[in-house]
């Protein structure tokens, strides 16, 4: 008896599943505070606070044990593929969003032109995202 049901998954899916765990594995120690720092330097990805790296590097161990169990027994939930495809490409569109935000040229600040009131013509706001630039 296996552990995992539903379908049945051809050979291409069974390795990128075994591929995928051994992916996740090392993202977990990349994530996880004793072993990660280096790592995450090497990436350049930022350091965080140990208790939330920690819960990150849970979830991404706790996935990569999910799909070494699938990919051995060759049998997945539709739901679990979809899920974990759907991890898969919120990641890579927040890498991807947050990779291009410091080359994005962002106004300094943003003009409001008042009506009838009295006051300026126009006060400088705050930018909401004010990214770090690159010279």
């Amino acid at each position: 008896m296996t552990m995992v049901t539903g379908l049945t998954l051809p050979r291409w899916m069974r390795r990128t599943l075994l591929v995928t765990a051994a992916l996740n594995a090392f993202g977990a120690c990349m994530m996880a505070p004793p072993t990660g720092g280096a790592l995450r330097l090497l990436a350049g990805l930022p350091e965080g606070e140990p208790l939330y790296m920690w819960i990150v590097a849970a979830f991404v161990l706790i996935f990569s044990a999910a799909y070494l169990a699938a990919g051995l027994a060759g049998r997945a939930d539709t739901l679990f593929i979809a899920v974990g495809a759907a991890g898969k490409i919120a990641f890579s569109v927040l890498l991807g969003v947050y990779w291009i935000i410091p080359w994005i040229r962002w106004p300094r600040t943003v003009s409001v032109r008042s009506s009838s009131r009295s006051g300026p013509s126009s006060a400088p706001l705050p930018m909401a995202i004010s990214p770090a630039r690159r010279s």
